[in-house]
């Protein structure tokens, strides 16, 4: 790769755990590398999109957001340089399940891991030390964003909840007016009898 990366940035990045400087841009060339740019604002994916390679955040920050059943943007997560996006994605082919928005201007270095796997350099120990990372990565991610979801899901569930119960208590309100029309009636009724003078039979 022709262009300069920040290796302190990249070492930052669990991906790199444990590799030299030498080692991390050896791995790099075997996965086809490029950069994008985006403005502040710009959407780098949207939730639906497929995303075949592992972002690395070389500079700015993006949000990620996902859209619940009710039509809430929930912030899943907030990130900046050295933090990787994609991962679950790029791995296992899934389609994603975040809108991806910059927040600042921002540049992303783009690797294919599936070039890394078919360039059939698996046996040398750098490559296995990355897929290892890459691994590790994977799974606190999975972990990150399915305790997200969940949280995400429990906040909706709540908002239906609250709806119900509040429909509810406007349902059992107007049933509880008319009830108490009723009594006040009832009432009315029997003061009025009472006040008239009738007497009951037998009376002297």
């Amino acid at each position: 790769m022709e262009q300069k990366l920040d290796l302190a940035v990249l070492r930052a990045n669990m991906l790199f755990r444990n590799l030299t400087d030498e080692e991390v841009l050896s791995v790099i060339d075997t996965m086809s590398p490029h950069t994008m740019k985006y403005e502040k604002r710009t959407v780098v994916a949207r939730d639906g999109d497929g995303f075949s390679e592992i972002g690395v955040i070389l500079s700015g920050s993006v949000h990620l957001f996902h859209i619940d059943s009710n039509g809430n943007s929930n912030l899943m997560d907030v990130l900046g340089a050295g933090d990787t996006l994609g991962e679950l994605s790029a791995v296992g082919r899934y389609r994603l399940h975040v809108t991806v928005t910059a927040t600042a201007q921002t540049e992303i270095l783009f690797l294919s891991v599936d070039r890394l796997l078919r360039k059939n350099v698996l046996t040398a120990p750098t490559q296995i030390r990355f897929l290892q990372n890459l691994t590790l990565a994977v799974a606190k991610k999975g972990q990150y964003l399915t305790r997200k979801l969940e949280d995400s899901i429990r906040r909706s569930m709540d908002m239906v909840a609250t709806a119900f119960e509040k429909q509810l208590d406007a349902l059992y309100k107007d049933s509880a007016l008319d009830i108490e029309t009723d009594i006040e009636v009832l009432e009315t009724m029997l003061s009025t009898e009472q006040g008239s003078g009738n007497m009951p039979m037998g009376g002297v």
